[in-house]
C-alpha cells in the first residue's frame, strides 16, 4: 500500500514504525547556509505513536529512533518530513514489543 494511503487511514495514538532518510552533517549544530555540505543521508527507523499529519510533516509522539551509527534517541515528539519517508508500517500490539527488540539488533 502506498505511504499516503496508509497515512490517511491512521488514527491518533496508533503505534507506527517509520523508515525515513535524515540528513547528517559533522559540522557544528545550528543554521546552515547553502554552501554547507551535508556529509551523508542516513536511514532512520522511528517507532512511536501517530499524532498528526499536515501538508509537510508526519508527527509522532513518545517515540524512539534507531540508526546504525548513533545511539538510540528517545523523544517526546518528532516531525518527519513527508518526502523523506521510505516505509511506514502500522504495528499491532504483539508485533510492537517484538520489533523494538529486533530493531536494536539490526541495522536499518
Amino acid at each position: 500500500m502506498k505511504i499516503d494511503k496508509i497515512i490517511n487511514k491512521l488514527k491518533k495514538g496508533q503505534t507506527i514504525d517509520v523508515i525515513w532518510l535524515d540528513a547528517f552533517s559533522s559540522t557544528n549544530v545550528g543554521w546552515k547556509t547553502s554552501n554547507d555540505e551535508i556529509v551523508k543521508v542516513m536511514p532512520i527507523s522511528s517507532l512511536g505513536r501517530f499524532w498528526s499529519v499536515d501538508a509537510e510533516y508526519l508527527m509522532l509522539v513518545a517515540c524512539l529512533s534507531i540508526h546504525p551509527e548513533v545511539e538510540t534517541i528517545y523523544s517526546r515528539e518528532l516531525k518527519i518530513p513527508l518526502g523523506c519517508i521510505k516505509e511506514l508500517h502500522v504495528m499491532m500490539r504483539k508485533e510492537r514489543n517484538k520489533n523494538v527488540a529486533a530493531r536494536k539488533n539490526r541495522s536499518v
